[in-house]
């Protein structure tokens, strides 16, 4: 009797746990919002270039169908290269601010001077995200004031945003920079430095940029042996050059020099392409903007 008593105890109690089990595979705690982006790299080409004024390529022929362009696509973030700074909107930061009314921006001069030199600018959607901090800092020895080394023509920075998405809680940090044209030194020092940094981050991070060499650059192995190449782990991926120079010719063989950077094991990329067209039959820049979608792991 004692034993039969026993035996029907322990098969009370494994069938309250049994039924607890159930009741907690039914009713999951739930998982934080799910973060998708859409990220952009945009060179605009600055206004300071265009000297025909009535040329279609001039900014102001063309700035009308850059904003379209970029509301069509509707980033979510967006890191802008060679934009003229001034106190007024002929000058491209404040046209930009202006007309694209949903985005917020961040951003130094790369120069001590507010106006007629450039930012490279991140820009994100306000109503998405809270700016936590912002920093710009110089591609040289002496990163924390305005300052060139090396062979590099001008002064080149890096301007972050560590922002906290509102509906989810989670904070990404986004990297936006373009590296010198001339000074092939001064390239391969940004690479090291941008490299360590972003890797370094405590967040997700994302660089984007205008980093004026292509994959075969020895350069680029620097960036990828501690980033991964949204191009190359996205899972459809729609490749083509970034650098056309306003002419119609096909760049689909060539690779890219604008790329989307972002450190490894922190995202699921859906989607990359560079967006190889004219918008309202206008190029927009001379350089076709790089577009991912991407998802916080």
């Amino acid at each position: 009797m004692a034993r039969r008593i026993i035996s029907i105890i322990i098969l009370a109690v494994i069938a309250a746990a049994l039924l607890v089990g159930c009741a907690k595979g039914e009713d999951p705690a739930p998982d934080p919002a799910e973060v998708t982006l859409t990220v952009m790299s945009y060179n605009i080409r600055t206004i300071a270039l265009d000297a025909d004024r009535n040329g279609p390529d001039h900014w102001y022929n063309r700035r009308e169908a850059l904003v379209a362009h970029i509301k069509a696509h509707d980033p979510d973030i967006i890191g802008m290269q060679e934009v003229l700074s001034g106190p007024n909107e002929i000058f491209q930061d404040k046209y930009l601010a202006k007309h694209l009314t949903d985005y917020d921006f961040v951003g130094e001069t790369r120069e001590t001077l507010e106006a007629f030199t450039e930012r490279v600018p991140v820009f994100y959607k306000k109503d998405k995200f809270e700016l936590i901090e912002t920093k710009t800092f110089w591609i040289s020895e002496t990163p924390d004031v305005p300052s060139r080394s090396w062979d590099s023509s001008t002064n080149r920075i890096c301007t972050y945003a560590i922002l906290k998405h509102k509906e989810s809680g989670k904070i990404i940090q986004f990297f936006n920079t373009h590296l010198d044209h001339k000074g092939s030194t001064a390239r391969k020092k940004g690479a090291e430095m941008l490299s360590e940094r972003v890797s370094a981050s405590e967040y997700p991070a994302i660089l984007t940029g205008d980093f004026n060499f292509d994959e075969k650059s020895s350069n680029y192995p620097i960036i990828t042996e501690k980033l991964d190449d949204t191009k190359y782990i996205a899972e459809t991926s729609l490749k083509y050059g970034t650098f056309h120079g306003y002419k119609d010719t096909d760049i689909s063989e060539k690779s890219p020099i604008d790329f989307c950077f972002v450190k490894k094991d922190c995202f699921i990329v859906h989607r990359y392409e560079v967006l190889h067209e004219k918008y309202d039959g206008k190029f927009t820049s001379d350089h076709y903007a790089v577009k991912v979608q991407l998802t916080l792991k």
